[in-house]
């Protein structure tokens, strides 16, 4: 009987272990899903890059626009929560990059509001380690100066909307200066 027991607690034991590694697995990490890898600036993508380059970077079937001078993702991460990128493109290349994220938390506001703030502050900390203190634009609206891997001089603009718009809403530009 002590057999028995045995490997009925052994069984148990592998069954809850193997549920919760498959739940854990499709909980999605907002802000490394949206910042995907620390290669180029940022997502892998190069300001100046062409717009044959970004196509390769980027999953092909989340994009929902293409015209020569623009390219428009959109990334479902889960029931509540996706992400459009906008690529803007002139005779230089890429020269924007527009991320706006859509946080929402089953008819919580609140919730969704405290998921965009967080993923705002991820983003402010991140930014601001990489390049430093930021100039304020606004409340929740910063903006820090650099250099693109490419060499041109670029911004990044950081805004929160999430209290303007009732749900998360972060905004992330990153475009070169002219």
């Amino acid at each position: 009987m002590r057999k028995f027991f045995l490997l009925l607690g052994i069984v148990l034991i592998v069954f809850i272990g193997v549920f919760n590694s498959c739940n854990n697995s499709t909980k999605t990490d907002l802000f490394s899903t949206i910042v995907k890898n620390d290669d180029g600036d940022f997502r892998g993508l190069v300001l100046n890059s062409k717009l044959a380059d970004v196509k390769k970077l980027e999953d092909a079937d989340a994009i929902i626009k293409e015209t020569d001078e623009s390219l428009e993702y959109e990334y479902k991460m889960d029931e509540d929560n996706s992400f459009d990128i906008m690529c803007y493109f002139d005779k230089q290349g890429l020269y924007s990059i527009d991320i706006q994220t859509y946080l929402y938390n089953d008819n919580d506001q609140a919730a969704a509001l405290k998921k965009g703030h967080d993923l705002y502050q991820k983003f402010f900390d991140k930014f601001s380690k990489k390049y430093g203190n930021p100039e304020k634009i606004a409340d929740k609206s910063y903006s820090w100066a650099t250099k693109s891997k490419s060499g041109s001089d670029a911004t990044i603009q950081l805004i929160d909307n999430s209290d303007l718009d009732n749900y998360g809403s972060v905004n992330i530009i990153i475009e070169a200066v002219e």
